[in-house]
């Protein structure tokens, strides 16, 4: 095998171990987007209530 080769057989592998993790971290993303607009929603409504407190 030569150097050529290796290089090869080495992208293959990363693709095939890099793109369900690339897709897993954009779904992470995705969420983590929606979780923190919840957690803000969270946030501001504590501060409210205890505001009219």
């Amino acid at each position: 095998m030569t150097c050529d080769d290796n290089v090869t057989l080495v992208n293959n592998a990363l693709s095939l171990i890099f793109a369900p993790v690339v897709l897993f971290f954009g779904e992470l993303v995705r969420v983590r987007h929606i979780f923190f607009r919840f957690f803000d929603y969270r946030q501001i409504a504590c501060a409210m209530g205890s505001h009219f407190e």
